[in-house]
């Protein structure tokens, strides 16, 4: 087995860190090395980071504060010095077999290449909040770069501690863009896509993702990084998916319904609380996809929104036709 390492970049996540430490120590696979990344935390981090003694952690320090995806950017460093790499967010927990699972994926694959697993949201005190896929029990499956790069344009991002990187001891060619963070992870994993050989999909939920909703709450307040964003990120995905001009113009319609669509529903949910905000998102949107993709999207999300209402009814009332 190839040297496995894993980055936490972390700040002030003394909180949740020991639990996800835990998550860890679990491992049927034990990482070789486990790197806490520090920020320059100002809580009690770096205390968290020394006593815990279930598996053994480096605890490195910034001399100074980088932010979020500088951070991230710094763990993609360790690239070289190991064989696979993971990145796992100081509040969110593996599964006992997530590196098991994934490396077994990657082993028999030749050349640079990524694994990535579905995953589970849960709450701060740890319960279950749902899932946002139903994936299957099996064996991991290889997926086509044009396939993954069309999901990801979608917006069907993967998330940054879900995937295991085969780095194969290599400098990673591509890194995460500072300009667009709300999106980062998904435009890194499909530029990555455009570099590496193979992509793995481990079909199980092997990664808890934990929610919080005052960070969620925040993100909601920005145009750009929240709405605008997600236009430039599709725009820039699409760009990469290898096809002929008449296949492209058609995809990039497509995008333009399905950016519209999300904006509609971004639009319903800031109505009652910011009338304003929900205002400049529908023109903010209508400007950059055109009057008619607005439309269209929202009668999208209307249809949508009927459908599911009848099958709760049919489901709350079997009798019904």
């Amino acid at each position: 087995m190839g040297l496995l390492t894993t980055v936490i970049p972390v700040y002030n996540g003394g909180h949740y860190l020991p639990v996800t430490l835990q998550s860890i120590a679990r491992q049927t696979r034990l990482p070789d090395r486990v790197v806490i990344l520090d920020d320059a935390s100002t809580d009690g981090t770096p205390e968290v980071a020394r006593a815990f003694k279930a598996c053994p952690c480096d605890h490195v320090r910034n001399p100074q504060n980088l932010g979020l995806f500088p951070n991230h950017n710094r763990a993609l460093e360790f690239a070289a010095e190991t064989d696979y790499l993971h990145i796992l967010h100081a509040n969110d927990l593996i599964k006992p077999t997530f590196f098991e699972r994934l490396t077994a994926a990657l082993d028999p694959v030749p050349g640079e290449a990524f694994a990535y697993s579905h995953y589970e949201i849960i709450d701060e005190r740890d319960q279950y909040i749902g899932a946002l896929s139903q994936p299957l029990a099996g064996a991991g499956s290889v997926v086509s770069t044009a396939g993954f790069l069309a999901a990801q344009a979608q917006l069907k991002a993967i998330l940054i501690d879900a995937a295991v990187l085969k780095t194969n001891r290599k400098p990673l060619p591509c890194r995460f863009q500072l300009d667009l963070a709300q999106v980062a992870d998904c435009v890194f994993h499909s530029e990555l896509a455009t570099h590496f050989r193979h992509i793995v999909e481990v079909p199980e939920r092997l990664l808890q993702y934990r929610m919080h909703p005052g960070a969620t709450k925040v993100n909601t307040t920005r145009l750009q990084s929240w709405v605008l964003d997600e236009w430039k990120a599709m725009q820039l995905i699409a760009s990469w998916i290898p096809e002929n001009d008449v296949s492209r113009w058609v995809r990039r319609q497509q995008l333009r319904l399905l950016f519209a669509a999300r904006s509609h529903v971004k639009v319903r949910m800031t109505r009652a609380q910011s009338p304003e905000f929900s205002s400049r998102i529908a023109r903010a949107t209508r400007e950059t996809v055109g009057a008619l993709p607005w439309f269209m999207g929202g009668l999208a999300v209307f249809i949508r929104d009927l459908v599911s209402y009848r099958l709760l009814k049919r489901a709350a009332n079997p009798l019904l036709k």
